[in-house]
């Protein structure tokens, strides 16, 4: 559920596909829970799609450009939802 802003300095196309790129959203676990995700890699964290622990919503902003990118969103329905049913 975290939000992160990052700043860069590089061409925009480079900045915007950071942006799409780093939301957990895009992890292949997103929106399971933790503890079927753990079970389901036997106990093993290192076997976790490292994508689950980004954060939720990202925006890169180019300082090279002025330009500024914003990707994911906080989706507090779909923590309460795992966090008060187990």
């Amino acid at each position: 559920g975290g939000q992160v802003r990052l700043t860069v300095s590089c061409e925009d196309a480079e900045a915007a596909r950071l942006a799409r790129m780093l939301p957990s959203s895009n992890s292949r676990d997103y929106g399971r829970s933790f503890a079927d995700i753990f079970r389901e890699v036997e106990y093993d964290f290192y076997k976790i799609d490292p994508g689950l622990f980004a954060p939720a919503e990202v925006w890169v902003s180019n300082v090279a450009t002025g330009r500024s990118w914003r990707a994911g969103a906080l989706d507090m329905a779909l923590l309460r939802s795992l966090w008060l049913s187990e």
